[in-house]
C-alpha cells in the first residue's frame, strides 16, 4: 500500500526545497551580473569572484566597542581579501549595562556602523541569529512563553510483581528551576529484561493520578504490580527546559512559537534599523544545535505526531528519544521485547521530529529571509535527532563544522542535499581548536579545509576574528573592554583558537585567503558525482573516523578513484531525482549507481522507487544485509508488510543491474562488473580523494593525498590526537605518492595553481578515447587542482594551449615543462634522456650540471610585535619593535635562539649563493627550505618570486638566478602564541632540513622534435623535375604562382634545422598538392582571338543591326574578352566563350532598306481619291496603312519592306476609274521590279539584302570555319 501519511510529510518538504531554491537562483544570477567581462576562467581564477571568498566569524563583545576600531576591523579583514564577516555577540564578564546587550539600540547602532564600513571595504556581513547560540529572543518573557524551549522528562521505579506503589508519581530525572512541569502520562509495563518491557502488557494509569494542581510533579498515584512478575512504573513530563543564551531564554526549536518569536523580533527591531543597508547583508547565520533538553518535544507534539503518523505516541514514550546527542539528552532509554516495534516507532518519533523542525523552525526562517533578499545559513540537523539531509534541504545555505567531528562522512551527510538541491554554496566552520589560540598554524588550518573541500564544501567560515579594538562606553576598563586582553577579544577565554584578524603578516595571510578562495571557485561548479549511498539515519554525532563512521568500507571505494556522498529517501522524493541515460538527476551530481550497506528497514515505497530506477537502467550495489523490514510502524498500521518489502527487495537482487555482495571490500569490483567507472580513476588504489566539477567550460578535478583518522580520534577533541592537528604526527601519517590516474574529459589537462593563481598546461599526459591519463606526484597532504579544456574554450577563456607534449618519459632527476611556450626539460643530471612525444620521438642530450650546495651562513632579522606600553589592549595600539641581526650557521626556531624566545613576527633570512651559471646561460635552481614555520615568502635579487607551495618547500627560483653570487631573503611569519602567552613554546622560522637549506642547480634542456625530412625532400625533387620539364609551363597562371611559392617555402623548411615534425609534414603536404595542380592546363586562344577580331569589326558598325540580338552580341564579346586576358583560362571554358560569341555574331540582322517603300507611298499619297471608285481607293488606304506600320517598325525585315512596296503598287495599279474621269497611264519610269534578293524601281533602283552584307558575312564564315577545323584537330 502507499504512505499517504509519508507523502504529506515529503511533499511539504519538497515545497519548502522549491522555495529555498528560488532564492538560491538570484543569488547566482547576482553573482554572474557583478562578473559581466571578466568572467574569463583565468581572470576568475586569478582574481577570485567575490562569491567564492572566505567568510570569516568576528566576534564582538555586544555593543561594547568603539565606532572608529570597528572600522579599523572591517579594513583590515576586507584587505586580507576575506569576502563576508559574521557577527557573533558573545557576553563579557563585566558590567557594560544592559544597553549594550544583543538586539538593544546601541546593538543596532554598532551594526549599522559595520554596515557602513563593509559597504566601504567591499564586503558583506553575516548576524547571527540572537546573541551568540542556541538561538534566543529577547522577546520572549518567561520560561512558560509558548515560544521558550520544551522538553519531555521521565521519572521511573521498578515494582517487583504483587507489590503495591503508593506515593507520589515517579520523580522526573530532568528537573528545572522555574517553569511550570505538566504530568503527560502514567504508564506501566511488565519486565522482561534490563531496560526491556513488554508492550502488550501495558497499563495506562494517567487517569488514576490524583493531581497536584500547584505542582504536578507531586501528583500521586497508587499501582499494585499483577501476578510474580516485576514491573515497571513511568511518570512522564513535559515542561519548559529554561535554557538561556546571553540572558535571553532560548527558543522552541521544533515548535512554531519558537521561530515565529525570532521572525517577529527581526521584523519588528532589528530589520527596521538596518533596511537601508540589506543589500550588503547575505544571510542570518544560526550555529549549531546547542540547545539542551532532556528529550525533544514541543508543546502540541502528541497532535502533531498523530495528524502525521496516525497512532497515539503516548504508550510509546518509554522507548522514544536519542542517546549520543549534544548536549546529552536524559530519556528513560527503555526498549520493547519487540525490537523491531522499538526500532519501528522510534523511526516515526525521529521523522516527526524532523518534520517539526524542517517546518516549523526552518521554513519559516527561510523565508523571512528571502523576504528581505537574504538568506538563511544554518549548521542544521548534526547532534540532533534529526534527519540532516532533508534539514539541508531547508536552508538557503546549509554549514558542517570541524570541532568534534573529523570524518570526512560527517560533511558527506549534507553534500547530497546540497547538489540535488542545487544549492550554490555549502559552508564549513573552520577550524577551532581547544587549547591553541593565537597558536593555530595556517598549515594546521588548510588541513581542516582541504578534508572539507574533499567532502562537497564550497565555502568556509573561519573560527575566527576577535574584536581588536578600544571600548569607552559604561564598564570600560581603562578605555578597553572588560576582560578583554591583548591583542583580541577572544571567546572562551582565550582557550580556543584563533583569531585570524590579528596576524604577524597581514599579507602573507591575503595569499591564504586567496588559496581557499581558488578551492571555493572550482568546487562552487556543478559537481559531478559517482556514487549515491543510501541513506536512511536520524543521528549524525561524528562518532568515528575515516572509512569508520556512516559508511565503514576503511576507504576502499574513494581508493579506487570513486567519489561518493549520502542520499536518503526525501532526496529520492524530489522531482529532479529521476533516471536518464543510466544517470539519477543528470544535470546535477548525476549519480552513476547507488549503494546500500548493511539496511535492515526501509520504506515499501522507496523500495518501488528503487526498483523503477534499475529497471531504467540505474546500476546498485547491495553490501552485507538487505532490507528486510518496514522502515515505520506507521506503514504497517496502515497494511505495509515486511513480506511485500522483500519481494520488491528480491525483484532488483534478481535484476541485471544489480549486485549484492558480502562486504566493503567488493564493491569497487561490482562497480566495475556493472560498467560504472569513477570520473577519476586510478590505475592502483590509493588514498586519494576525488572531487569532480563541470561547467560550460570543462572539467575540474580537486585531488587530494589525506591521511585517515582512527575511528578512535574521530570524535576526540584532544589537541594531541596524533592524526589530526594540532598533534599531527607527520612522518606517521603523511605520505608523498605518485599516482597514475585518468580523468574523465575532453581536451588538454591544465594545472591550476591555488597559490598563485596561475593556471598552466601540463607537459606530460596522454588523450585516451575522451579521457586524459596522466601521472602526478603528491607530497603527503598536498591536494592538486586540474582542469581539463578544448584548445578554443581554453583561447577563449585567456589560457595558451600547447601543441606539442610528452607522452612518456623515462626522467628521475628533472620536471618537464612549459617555459615562455617550449617544451622543457629541467635537468638535474647530466646524460641522454628520450621523450615520446605526441608527435614524434625525441631523444636529447642533457649537459653537466653544479652539484647541489648548501647554504649554511643565514643574518636573520625579526621585525616583532609586543603589547601597547600604555595599558591599551588594542591590536592597533600594538608595538613592533626590530631586533639585532643574528649570525646563525645553523637554523633553529626562534624559541631556542637567545633574545627572541618568546618573540611573534616575521623573520627575514639572507643568505648568499654562487652559481656558475644562470637564467640567461640556460640554467636555473630550485631552493629546498625544509621545515618553515609559519608562512613564508622568498625574494631572489631583490625579485619576489610568486607565492610558492606552503606544503611542498622546494622552491622553483629559476627565473630569478644569475650566474654568480645571488642573493635570497626569506620572509618567515610566525604565529602570535608565543609573544601572546610569553613562553617559548611554538616553533618558529626558517628550519631548513636538520637546520640546512641546500640549493639545487638544473639545465634547461629545450626538447626540439628531430623532424623526419625524407618525404620533404622528395617531393621537392619531384616539384623542380616538373617545372623544368615543361609541364609547369602548360599550368595555368595561379597555379604557376602558388607553386612557386610553396617550392620556396618547401626548400626553406628543408634547410630549417630546428623545424618541427608538424612544419615539415605541412609543407611537402603543400607542396605535393601544387604539383597535383599541374593538371590544370592553360587552354589555347588562338580561334577565340580571331572570332573577337570579327566581332569587334561589327561592334564598331553595330547601329545598322536591328535591336533584336545586340544585347545578347555585347554581352557575349564581353565575356570573349575578359576570358581572353584570364591567364588561368582553361580549354573547356575557351570553347564555351568562343561558342557562344559565335551564335551572337550569326544572330545578328542589319536593319532593312525602306527608301523604294518611301518612294512608293509618295506616290500613293498623289492619288486623287474622287478619280476611283470607293472599292478600289479603300485597297489601296488599306495597302497604304500596313505599309505605314511598316515604315515605323525598326525591326522589319527587308522581305517585310518589299511586301509592303508590291502591295501598295499593287493597290496603285488596280485603281477603278469613276466614270468621265481620265485614267493616268502608266509610264516605264513607274515600273517596279521585284525579285528574291533584289528589288529595283527603273527611277531610283537601290539594291538592298535579306541577311548581313558581303563582307561582315564573310568574316562570320571565315571566322567560324577556323573554330571548327581547330575542334576538329584537337
Amino acid at each position: 500500500m502507499k504512505r499517504t501519511r509519508k507523502h504529506k510529510v515529503v511533499a511539504c518538504m519538497l515545497a519548502a526545497f522549491m522555495a529555498v531554491s528560488a532564492g538560491q537562483y538570484s543569488m547566482t544570477a547576482l553573482a554572474q551580473t557583478d562578473s559581466i567581462g571578466t568572467n574569463t576562467l583565468s581572470n576568475e581564477f586569478k582574481n577570485v569572484p567575490k562569491e567564492a571568498k572566505s567568510r570569516i566569524r568576528y566576534w564582538v563583545p555586544q555593543a561594547a566597542m568603539d565606532d572608529s576600531d570597528i572600522k579599523k576591523d572591517i579594513k583590515n579583514i576586507a584587505d586580507m581579501g576575506y569576502g563576508e564577516i559574521e557577527v557573533v555577540a558573545i557576553t563579557v564578564f563585566g558590567n557594560i549595562g544592559e544597553e549594550n546587550s544583543w538586539g538593544t539600540d546601541n546593538w543596532n547602532h554598532k551594526m549599522k556602523t559595520v554596515l557602513q564600513a563593509a559597504k566601504e571595504y567591499g564586503i558583506t556581513v553575516d548576524f547571527t541569529n540572537g546573541p551568540a547560540w542556541p538561538i534566543a529572543m529577547p522577546n520572549i518573557s518567561s520560561a512558560d512563553d509558548e515560544a521558550a524551549l520544551y522538553e519531555m522528562t521521565y521519572g521511573v521505579v521498578d515494582v517487583p510483581g504483587g507489590t503495591t506503589y503508593q506515593g507520589i508519581v515517579p520523580e522526573r530525572t530532568t528537573i528545572r528551576q522555574e517553569g511550570t512541569t505538566k504530568l503527560n502520562a502514567v504508564l506501566a509495563y511488565q519486565k522482561t529484561a534490563d531496560k526491556t518491557i513488554d508492550f502488550n502488557s501495558r497499563i495506562d494509569l494517567t487517569d488514576q493520578v490524583v493531581l497536584d494542581q500547584e505542582n504536578q510533579a507531586n501528583s500521586t498515584i497508587t499501582f499494585t504490580a499483577p501476578n510474580d512478575e516485576d514491573w515497571v512504573l513511568f511518570s512522564f513530563f513535559e515542561q519548559p527546559a529554561t535554557q538561556k543564551t546571553s540572558g535571553y531564554y532560548v527558543i522552541d526549536h521544533i515548535g512554531q512559537a519558537g521561530a515565529q518569536a525570532a521572525v517577529d523580533f527581526w521584523e519588528q527591531n532589528l530589520i527596521p534599523e538596518i533596511k537601508d543597508y540589506l543589500d550588503v547583508v547575505d544571510s542570518i547565520f544560526c550555529d549549531s544545535l546547542e540547545y539542551n533538553v532532556a528529550m525533544e518535544w514541543t508543546r502540541g507534539f502528541e497532535d502533531i505526531f498523530y495528524q502525521q503518523k496516525g497512532y497515539d505516541i503516548t504508550p510509546y514514550l518509554p522507548i522514544i528519544g536519542q542517546t549520543g546527542t549534544y548536549p546529552a539528552t536524559n530519556i528513560a532509554g527503555y526498549q520493547f521485547s519487540d525490537n523491531k516495534l522499538t526500532e519501528q516507532v522510534k523511526n516515526d518519533y525521529f521523522e516527526v521530529v524532523s518534520y517539526c523542525y524542517n517546518e516549523y523552525h526552518l521554513k519559516p526562517m527561510q523565508q523571512m529571509a528571502e523576504k528581505y533578499g537574504l538568506n538563511l545559513r544554518y549548521q542544521v540537523g548534526y547532534n540532533k535527532p534529526f534527519e540532516v539531509e532533508s534539514a539541508a534541504l531547508y536552508t538557503g545555505i546549509p554549514e558542517g563544522e570541524a570541532l568534534g567531528r573529523k570524518s570526512i562522512d560527517n560533511l558527506r551527510a549534507m553534500s547530497g542535499a546540497v547538489h540535488m538541491g542545487d544549492k550554490p554554496q555549502y559552508s564549513f566552520e573552520g577550524a577551532a581548536e581547544g587549547g591553541n589560540c593565537y597558536g593555530q598554524t595556517w598549515e594546521d588550518l588548510m588541513w581542516w579545509l582541504k578534508r572539507s573541500w574533499a567532502g562537497g564544501v564550497n565555502m568556509q567560515t573561519l573560527h575566527g576574528a576577535g574584536y581588536s579594538g578600544g571600548y569607552h562606553g559604561t564598564g570600560n576598563q581603562n578605555g578597553n573592554v572588560p576582560g578583554k586582553k591583548w591583542p583580541a577579544f577572544a571567546l572562551f577565554g582565550g582557550v580556543v583558537s584563533n583569531v585570524w584578524n590579528c596576524v604577524t603578516s597581514p599579507e602573507q595571510s591575503s595569499y591564504y585567503v586567496d588559496y581557499m578562495g581558488r578551492h571555493n571557485y572550482i568546487l562552487q561548479k556543478t559537481a559531478k558525482m559517482d556514487v549515491a549511498v543510501y541513506r536512511n539515519e536520524y543521528l549524525n554525532d561524528g562518532v568515528g573516523g575515516d572509512g569508520s563512521y556512516i559508511y565503514p568500507d576503511d576507504g576502499i571505494l574513494n581508493s579506487y578513484g570513486y567519489s561518493y556522498e549520502f542520499v536518503s529517501p526525501t532526496l529520492l522524493d524530489l522531482e529532479n531525482a529521476t533516471i536518464t541515460n543510466g544517470y539519477l538527476d543528470e544535470e546535477g551530481p548525476a549519480y552513476k549507481a547507488m549503494v546500500i550497506h548493511n539496511q535492515k528497514g526501509m520504506p515499501e515505497e522507496t523500495a518501488e522507487k528503487l526498483l523503477s530506477m534499475v529497471e531504467q537502467g540505474f546500476k546498485l550495489v547491495f553490501v552485507g544485509e538487505t532490507p528486510s523490514q518496514e522502515m515505520y510502524y506507521e506503514d504497517v498500521l496502515s497494511g505495509n508488510s515486511d513480506e511485500k518489502l522483500q519481494q520488491i527487495i528480491q525483484q532488483m537482487l534478481n535484476h541485471k543491474n544489480v549486485i549484492h555482495v558480502d562486504s566493503y571490500d567488493q564493491v569497487p569490483q561490482a562497480l566495475e562488473q556493472l560498467g560504472v567507472q569513477p570520473d577519476a580513476d586510478y590505475k592502483s588504489p590509493e588514498d586519494i580523494l576525488p572531487m569532480h566539477t563541470t561547467d560550460e567550460n570543462g572539467d575540474y578535478y580537486y585531488l587530494y593525498n589525506y591521511n585517515k583518522v582512527p575511528y578512535d580520534q574521530g570524535a576526540s577533541q584532544d589537541t594531541s590526537a596524533d592524526a589530526s592537528y594540532p598533534g599531527i604526527d607527520k612522518e606517521k601519517y603523511f605520505k608523498d605518492k605518485t599516482v597514475n590516474l585518468t580523468l574523465e574529459g575532453e581536451g588538454k589537462p591544465y594545472l591550476l595553481n591555488a597559490w598563485t593563481g596561475e593556471i598552466t598546461p601540463i607537459a606530460e599526459y596522454k588523450l585516451e578515447n575522451g579521457k586524459v591519463n596522466l601521472t602526478l606526484d603528491f607530497k603527503g597532504d598536498e591536494e592538486i587542482m586540474i582542469a581539463i579544456l578544448d584548445d578554443q574554450t581554453a583561447i577563449q577563456n585567456g589560457i595558451q594551449p600547447m601543441d606539442t607534449y610528452v607522452e612518456s618519459s623515462q626522467t628521475q632527476s628533472g620536471n618537464l615543462e612549459y617555459v615562455d611556450g617550449n617544451l622543457v626539460f629541467k635537468s638535474t643530471e647530466p646524460g641522454e634522456y628520450q621523450f615520446q612525444l605526441n608527435n614524434g620521438t625525441v631523444i636529447t642530450n642533457a649537459p653537466e650540471v653544479q652539484s647541489s650546495l648548501p647554504i649554511e651562513n643565514w643574518n636573520l632579522k625579526v621585525n616583532y610585535i609586543t603589547a601597547p606600553e600604555n595599558g591599551s589592549t588594542s591590536y592597533y595600539d600594538s608595538v613592533w619593535k626590530e631586533s639585532e641581526t643574528i649570525q646563525l650557521d645553523q637554523l633553529k626556531s626562534w624559541s631556542e635562539i637567545k633574545g627572541i624566545e618568546t618573540v611573534s613576527g616575521v623573520g627575514t633570512y639572507t643568505a648568499t649563493f654562487n652559481l656558475e651559471k644562470g637564467w640567461a646561460e640556460g640554467y636555473g635552481a630550485t631552493i629546498d627550505l625544509g621545515d618553515v614555520e609559519d608562512s613564508f615568502t622568498v625574494t631572489v635579487n631583490g625579485t619576489k618570486v610568486p607565492f610558492p607551495n606552503q606544503l611542498d618547500t622546494v622552491v622553483d627560483i629559476g627565473p630569478y638566478v644569475k650566474s654568480g653570487e645571488n642573493t635570497i631573503e626569506v620572509e618567515v611569519a610566525s604565529t602570535l602564541y608565543n609573544t601572546v602567552n610569553n613562553k617559548a613554546e611554538k616553533i618558529s622560522g626558517l628550519l631548513g632540513n636538520e637546520g640546512i637549506v641546500s640549493v639545487r642547480p638544473y639545465a634547461c634542456v629545450e626538447i626540439e622534435e628531430t623532424a623526419d625530412k625524407s618525404i620533404l625532400n622528395s617531393v621537392i625533387a619531384y616539384a623542380e623535375a616538373a617545372k623544368e620539364s615543361g609541364e609547369y609551363d602548360n599550368a595555368i597562371e595561379s597555379v604557376q604562382k602558388s607553386f612557386d611559392a610553396a617550392l620556396i617555402n618547401a626548400k626553406a623548411i628543408a634547410e630549417n634545422n630546428g623545424a618541427t615534425q608538424a612544419e615539415v609534414d605541412v609543407a611537402w603536404q603543400t607542396l605535393l598538392n601544387e604539383i597535383h595542380k599541374l593538371g590544370f592546363i592553360a587552354g589555347d586562344k588562338t580561334e577565340l582571338a580571331s572570332l573577337i577580331a570579327a566581332a569587334e569589326e561589327i561592334n564598331g558598325e553595330l547601329d545598322h543591326y536591328v535591336e533584336a540580338g545586340k544585347a545578347e552580341f555585347t554581352a557575349a564579346l564581353e565575356t570573349a574578352q575578359t576570358v581572353y586576358k584570364n591567364g588561368d583560362a582553361m580549354q573547356a571554358e575557351i570553347n564555351e566563350v568562343a561558342d557562344n560569341l559565335l551564335n551572337a555574331m550569326l544572330n545578328l540582322r542589319f536593319k532593312a532598306d525602306k527608301s523604294v517603300l518611301e518612294d512608293v507611298l509618295a506616290e500613293a499619297g498623289k492619288v486623287d481619291a474622287n478619280a476611283y471608285t470607293a472599292e478600289s481607293y479603300a485597297a489601296l488606304t488599306a495597302a497604304v496603312a500596313e505599309a505605314n506600320a511598316i515604315m515605323e517598325n525598326e525591326n522589319a525585315s527587308q522581305k517585310e519592306v518589299d511586301a509592303a512596296v508590291t502591295n501598295v503598287q499593287s493597290a496603285m495599279d488596280s485603281l477603278v476609274a469613276v466614270e468621265g474621269i481620265k485614267e493616268i497611264p502608266s509610264t516605264e519610269e513607274n515600273t517596279t521590279q521585284t525579285g528574291q534578293e533584289m528589288t529595283t524601281t527603273k527611277a531610283n533602283a537601290a539594291k538592298t539584302g535579306d541577311v548581313v552584307p558581303i563582307v561582315g558575312l564573310t568574316i562570320i564564315i571565315l571566322a567560324g570555319t577556323a573554330l571548327l577545323f581547330a575542334r576538329k584537330k584537337r
